[in-house]
C-alpha cells in the first residue's frame, strides 16, 4: 500500500511540473512584444527592381532595428506578404504590444492594399483581426493609406477616437498609425537632393526610435528629416508634397512598448 501512493505521488509530481512548464510557456508567449516587416513586389507592369531591392534592404534595416528594442521580429516582404500573413501581423498574433511596417502599392481613399499575389487586403477585412489594439504603432508607406480616416487607420488602430493630427496634436493614446494622404514615393526616389530619399528617412527613423525609450515618434520624425534635409519633419517635402500624416499619438515610444 506505501508503495502504492509512492508512484502516484511521483506521478502527481510529474504532472505538477507539466503543468508549470506549459503555463509558463503560454505566460511567455502572451507577454512578448512583435514586428512585422511586410512589403508587396505586386505592381501592374511597372518595373520595379530598383523600388524592390530598397524595400528588401529597408525591411531588413527595421527587423535588425526592432530586435534591438526586444521584438520578436518577422521579416515578411516579398512572398511571404500574403492576406493572411498581413492580416495576422495587424492583429499582432498572441504578443502583447505589436509594430507594423508594410511597403507596397494601396488604393485611392485607402480602402486596401496588396498582397505580394495581387490579392486585396481590405480595411475592413483589417479592423475585423485588430479587436484587441495589439498593434500599437502601424507605418504603411503606400499611396493613400491616410486619406479617409475611418479606412485603414481605423483598421489598424480599431478606433476612430484617435487624434486626426498625431504630429502636431498628439492625443497620448499609445496608439499611432503612420501612412500618405496622396500618393507615395518610391523609397528609391531622389527628393530635394537626396537621393534613395524614403529608404534613407525609414532607416532614421527606426534607428533613432531604436535609441532608447525617451525617443517617441514626432522626435524620431524630426531627427530624420533634420538628417536629410535640415528642417524639422513638417516642413520636408514628404509632409508639405507628399502629405504623409500621422494620426493618433506622436508621443509614443516604440523602444518603450512592454513585451
Amino acid at each position: 500500500m506505501k508503495e502504492k501512493r509512492h508512484i502516484v505521488s511521483k506521478y502527481s509530481l510529474v504532472l505538477v511540473m507539466f503543468v508549470l512548464l506549459f503555463t509558463t510557456n503560454i505566460s511567455s508567449a502572451l507577454a512578448a512584444k512583435n514586428s512585422y516587416a511586410l512589403g508587396s513586389r505586386y505592381a501592374e507592369g511597372q518595373n520595379m527592381n530598383d523600388e524592390i531591392k530598397e524595400a528588401e534592404k529597408v525591411c531588413n534595416r527595421i527587423i535588425y532595428d526592432s530586435g534591438q528594442m526586444g521584438f520578436t521580429s518577422y521579416d515578411w516582404y516579398g512572398s511571404s506578404s500574403t492576406k493572411s500573413n498581413i492580416l495576422l501581423a495587424a492583429s499582432g498574433d498572441v504578443a502583447r504590444n505589436a509594430i507594423s511596417f508594410y511597403v507596397g502599392h494601396g488604393s485611392d481613399e485607402s480602402y486596401y492594399i496588396w498582397a505580394d499575389d495581387g490579392t486585396e487586403v481590405w480595411f475592413n477585412e483589417v479592423y475585423r483581426v485588430t479587436g484587441n489594439q495589439i498593434t500599437k504603432f502601424a507605418f504603411l508607406w503606400s499611396c493613400n493609406q491616410a486619406e479617409v480616416k475611418i479606412h485603414m487607420p481605423m483598421g489598424w488602430l480599431h478606433t476612430t477616437s484617435e487624434s486626426d493630427d498625431g504630429y502636431h496634436n498628439p492625443d497620448c493614446g499609445k496608439l499611432t498609425f503612420i501612412s500618405f494622404k496622396a500618393g507615395a514615393p518610391f523609397l528609391n526616389k531622389t527628393i530635394s537632393g537626396v537621393q534613395k530619399a524614403g529608404a534613407k528617412f525609414v532607416n532614421i527613423t527606426y534607428d533613432a526610435l531604436a535609441s532608447g525609450s525617451d525617443v517617441y515618434v514626432n522626435e524620431a520624425l524630426d531627427i530624420a528629416s533634420f538628417n536629410l534635409w535640415g528642417v524639422v519633419w513638417d516642413q520636408c517635402q514628404l509632409y508639405t508634397d507628399y502629405s504623409m500624416w500621422v494620426y493618433g499619438d506622436g508621443y509614443l515610444s516604440v523602444c518603450g512598448l512592454q513585451g
